[in-house]
């Protein structure tokens, strides 16, 4: 989601990741899903939102199959066991407008979007491109397993999520 400040010549994209997107688990390949969207918010253009959404299943697709995403020094990353392609969701897109128009950079309060997780990317540019905003965004953050790696021995455990002192967030070792 994108905002323009027309006196610093930014452009503030939120982008609500694979956590943020509504992942509907289906038998459907891969492959391309321009979806017909039914969201109503003209700020975001469906040449956006489908831009968005090829990107992730195209990143993901690229991890599911362990194809050729870069797992930082140790090789390539291994196949998912169970990576379904994504659908974008017009209720996540209407609360990363709601918190990019603020431009605060900081994470939203949990309860302004209930049930989402969230990451924030902020793209300086003269212009205001969305598309090459969008694209920074993903690929960034995508980056970062081609930079810093992630082990293969990793699991998230139920005791671990419900932890109320030293949370780890995502994944712990097993």
């Amino acid at each position: 989601m994108m905002v323009t400040d027309l006196n610093r010549q930014r452009i503030a994209i939120n982008v609500f990741t694979t956590d943020y997107y509504h992942i509907r688990l289906t038998q459907e390949p891969y492959g391309v899903r321009r979806a017909q969207f039914i969201c109503t918010d003209p700020a975001v253009s469906d040449d956006f939102r489908n831009m968005a959404l090829e990107m992730h299943n195209n990143f993901r697709s690229s991890i599911a199959l362990g194809q050729y995403e870069v797992n930082g020094k140790l090789g390539i990353a291994p196949p998912a066991a169970l990576m379904y392609p994504m659908d974008y969701d017009c209720t996540a897109e209407s609360y990363a407008l709601r918190h990019v128009r603020k431009c605060d950079r900081q994470l939203s309060p949990q309860q302004a979007r209930p049930g989402y997780k969230e990451n924030i990317n902020v793209f300086f540019t003269n212009g205001n491109d969305e598309l090459a905003a969008i694209d920074n965004a993903i690929t960034k953050w995508w980056g970062q397993l081609r930079t810093n790696g992630f082990p293969t021995n990793m699991i998230f455990t139920e005791a671990v999520r419900r932890r109320t002192t030293n949370v780890v967030t995502k994944f712990a070792k097993r």
